[in-house]
């Protein structure tokens, strides 16, 4: 039987257990698949005295099946088990405590043995996470600096997979630029280490402002000017600038 199970990006990410109701078709409780009410008379098959099974001949062919008479339990009764109607089994139902292991993905089938009840098939559907994607076992975020971040460096506070991680962000860094948190990815399943966690850096371009942060760039343009006219190649700031004015997107 398949049963389908829900989980949250951190459930599957950390691992977690779940209670689960399971409904299957078992051996009567009541007449322990005997099909008879317990204590009620029985008698012995007449067609198959009493073994189970009969003979059925095919020319020089002799086989053996289960007797119809008695459906192989070799006795006939006379009141029928007044919980399974002599069916021999019933529906049940079961509480199940099933152990999902830190790693799993979203599509995965978890094999369930329930004592009783045979095997069950746990399918599993996993939430997404509005910060962090997953892929495989490595996990990809954004986070957004300001330009003066980007240019001198700091420790930043992101959202990881156990919870809020701090990243350094190393100075002159350029937009779009990728940041490794290695081993803070998902838990692998066999067991050996974890994947990785990859930053992507947005450099944030504000929209307006004041008039002493315009005069301070002003001030940068102009020492940026003289710069230029005496070096070959554009300077850290201005290739900074270049790479903010070319990922700016207004309509964001």
């Amino acid at each position: 039987q398949i049963v389908h199970v829900h989980l949250t990006f951190a459930e599957a990410a950390l691992g977690t257990e779940k209670e689960l109701d399971l409904e299957f078709s078992g051996i009567c409780p009541h007449c322990h698949g005997m099909r008879s009410e317990p204590g009620s008379e029985t008698t012995m098959c007449p067609r198959c005295n009493g073994t189970g099974e009969e003979s059925l001949v095919t020319g020089f062919f002799k086989m053996r099946s289960t007797c119809k008479g008695c459906a192989g339990k070799g006795f006939l009764f006379t009141t029928s088990c007044t919980v399974c109607y002599g069916a021999g089994q019933s529906q049940q139902q079961k509480k199940v405590v099933v152990p999902f292991p830190a790693g799993v993905a979203d599509g995965q089938t978890i094999a369930v043995p329930v004592t009783g009840a045979g095997k069950f098939f746990v399918q599993i559907s996993v939430d997404g996470n509005d910060s962090l994607i997953r892929r495989g076992y490595d996990v990809h975020s954004d986070a957004e600096i300001t330009f003066a971040q980007a240019v001198r460096g700091t420790t930043i506070r992101i959202e990881g997979v156990t919870g809020l991680v701090d990243l350094k962000i190393p100075p002159a860094t350029q937009s779009h630029d990728t940041l490794r948190l290695a081993g803070r990815g998902i838990k692998r399943l066999n067991g050996i280490g974890c994947g990785d966690h990859f930053v992507h850096v947005k450099i944030r371009i504000p929209k307006t402002l004041t008039a002493t942060q315009r005069e301070l760039i002003d001030k940068l343009a102009e020492e940026e000017g003289e710069e230029l006219r005496a070096a070959e190649e554009p300077s850290i700031f201005r290739q900074l600038w270049n790479k903010l004015v070319e990922s700016y997107d207004p309509k964001k």
